[in-house]
């Protein structure tokens, strides 16, 4: 499965990336500073950002499920 986390820098965001590894899926971290992953840096596809609003946020992706 493929996952994308936000807030991965954080205690919950963490536990969930590493979980998701743990059982052999892919995470895509979308956080504010990369430098915030430390150890999970070379285990996860990193993408600066920030979440965008609910309101102006882009339609969901197609193939993800």
């Amino acid at each position: 499965m493929k996952l994308l986390v936000l807030g991965a820098t954080g205690p919950t965001g963490r536990h969930l990336v590493d979980l998701a590894l743990r059982s052999g899926d892919s995470a895509t971290a979308l956080v504010r500073n990369p430098a915030g992953l430390g150890d999970l840096a070379d285990r996860v596809t990193r993408s600066p950002g920030t979440p965008p609003r609910a309101a102006t946020s882009p339609p969901p992706l197609p193939d993800a499920t």
